[in-house]
């Protein structure tokens, strides 16, 4: 199962974008209200901060501290559900930005961050709850509608296999198509039990893991709302932070991550 926190992480990054809104016609002939940008659009504008075509882990990580200075209070706390949102998405940040890189090169095109506007897409139609639960009945091996150790820790691979095709069937991640690493996966399948595991106790039955997908479609769509509502708000402060020498704009010339199976230099290697 794709971990809820990296759909988060998608999302929150969402908050500190914005794009000029597309106006369209009316059935009536007329021009109707503007139409906000795709959100992978609006997260491409913001976050690819040299304008080369791809997003590093070094200009995500920029954006979300930049904007948690931006919500921050007088007394430093912020939002209370924003600020620990973007906490959260700073921490998976790392892992997102693997799973949705599909050619491993370090940094995310434009077509490998559409998976942001697809996932909102999806949570709409409700897709989420009936992938809980048939993740759950395909990790549940002794049938008892509960999970816990192995089930949980170590599945069987098929088992594995079973939860990677209704993730590629349903929430399609760029990087866990056919042929994933091994680590990839695991890692993924981890973070997701953490997730689901709400209370810590080691043990997840299905009334919680379906909690906990409805906590996180809540979630995700309230920031891809924020991102509509201070989308212009938003791209006015990074300009100004952009022409001082900071923010989102001054992080032109940091690298990404380094390629898989590569060294670690901060080149990104990505022409599109």
């Amino acid at each position: 199962m794709p971990t809820p926190k990296i759909f988060l992480a998608a999302a929150c990054l969402g908050l500190a974008s914005a794009q000029p809104q597309r106006a369209g016609v009316s059935p009536g002939g007329g021009v109707s209200a503007p139409q906000p940008p795709p959100l992978h659009e609006t997260l491409m504008g913001v976050l690819d901060s040299d304008k080369d075509g791809s997003v590093t882990l070094k200009e995500a990580t920029a954006t979300l501290e930049m904007l948690g200075g931006m919500m921050a209070g007088p007394d430093g706390k912020g939002d209370p559900e924003i600020t620990p949102l973007i906490a959260g998405a700073k921490k998976v940040a790392p892992t997102l930005l693997r799973l949705l890189d599909a050619d491993g090169s370090g940094g995310l095109s434009k077509k490998e961050m559409r998976w942001v506007s697809d996932a909102e897409r999806q949570l709409k139609r409700n897709v989420l709850k009936n992938l809980t639960r048939d993740v759950f009945v395909a990790l549940d091996a002794d049938g008892d509608e509960s999970l816990g150790g192995d089930e949980l820790e170590a599945p069987t691979a098929e088992a594995r296999e079973q939860v990677l095709a209704l993730v590629r069937e349903r929430f399609p991640l760029p990087a866990l198509q056919e042929g994933a690493p091994d680590e990839l996966v695991a890692s993924a399948l981890k973070e997701a039990v953490r997730f689901l595991d709400s209370d810590g106790d080691g043990k997840v039955d299905l009334k919680e893991a379906y909690k906990a997908a409805a906590t996180f479609k809540r979630l995700y769509l309230k920031a891809a709302a924020t991102v509509t509502q201070m989308g212009p708000m938003l791209q006015m402060f990074g300009a100004m932070q952009g022409g001082a020498g900071g923010g989102m704009g001054g992080m032109g010339g940091m690298g990404g991550l380094p390629p898989r199976g590569g060294g670690g230099g901060g080149g990104r290697g990505r022409g599109r």
